[in-house]
């Protein structure tokens, strides 16, 4: 068994590898004029891989290189491959809707052409959208990860989305809103001298957790902490992350992220990952 890091997940395939025992195998990459890239993928005959990748960073360079990557993996003679997507690009483009693309049916679809012979991926933006898919499919759910974290707290879920995800007891669920391009919530719960800790599956521009928390301390919450296993990061969420009012952020390594704000905690997911590689 072989493990193949694209370049978004290095160091969580590395660890993986280790946990498993298996091979890892590095690809090289040629960048050509045009920003074209060509993977190379040498000794691989008659095995069985797990191709890792996450699309973050640049979203569609990272699905390129994995459809790449897998092309590849077929022509260096692999047997069977697997993909781990940890976070998979696009799942929020989820729904149908006249005149736009349907970005999570287009990677189901592309994934699926690949031939591959099944998919991870852990805590997908849309269960119900995983039946777009018509190769096999694992969704990892992160109550583990996340059930240490609840000792003694409230768990608080952003929205109706985070609900349906998790499945805690004594869950209190903010309704999100958006009004005139603003987001306002309605929290249906007491949280009066209470701990709390929100829960969500994604962090992008972190507006939602931030102004969650404050609705939350504003309600009289006691203190608020958080959990979110994809942490995109984008421009400024850092420094809107590091003066709100989460004491906390926990978040996954399912994406590599570096200059964490300052009350961020990594959790690593090498072993619930390795865990379902059978």
């Amino acid at each position: 068994m072989q493990i193949i890091p694209c370049q978004n997940n290095l160091e969580l395939a590395t660890k993986i590898a280790a946990i498993k025992g298996f091979e890892l195998i590095i690809p090289t990459i040629n960048f050509f004029s045009g920003q074209e890239i060509q993977i190379t993928i040498p000794k691989i005959l008659g095995k069985e891989v797990y191709i890792i990748q996450s699309f973050s960073a640049s979203v569609n360079d990272a699905l390129i290189e994995l459809l790449l990557t897998i092309n590849a993996a077929r022509n260096s003679g692999a047997d069977i491959i697997n993909v781990i997507a940890p976070y998979l690009g696009y799942s929020r483009q989820d729904k149908i809707e006249a005149f736009k693309s349907h970005g999570l049916g287009m990677i189901a679809n592309l994934l699926s052409s690949c031939t591959i012979n099944q998919l991870i991926t852990i805590d997908f933006h849309s269960p119900v959208a995983l039946n777009l898919f018509s190769i096999p499919i694992t969704n990892i759910s992160p109550q583990d990860l996340i059930l240490p974290l609840t000792k003694n707290k409230v768990i608080i879920t952003p929205d109706n989305g985070a609900s349906r995800r998790n499945n805690f007891d004594n869950v209190i669920q903010l309704n999100k809103k958006r009004i005139d391009g603003n987001l306002h919530f309605e929290l249906n719960g007491d949280v009066a001298g209470q701990d709390c800790l929100v829960v969500d599956d994604i962090i992008d521009s972190g507006k939602t957790i931030c102004q969650a928390s404050e609705i939350l301390i504003t309600n009289g919450a006691k203190s608020v902490k958080a959990y979110v296993t994809h942490a995109l990061f984008s421009s400024g969420t850092r420094h809107r992350i590091t003066n709100s009012f989460i004491s906390k952020l926990y978040i996954s390594n399912s994406i590599t992220t570096n200059f964490l704000p300052r009350n961020a905690l990594v959790i690593d997911i090498s072993n619930t990952l390795a865990k379902n590689i059978l």
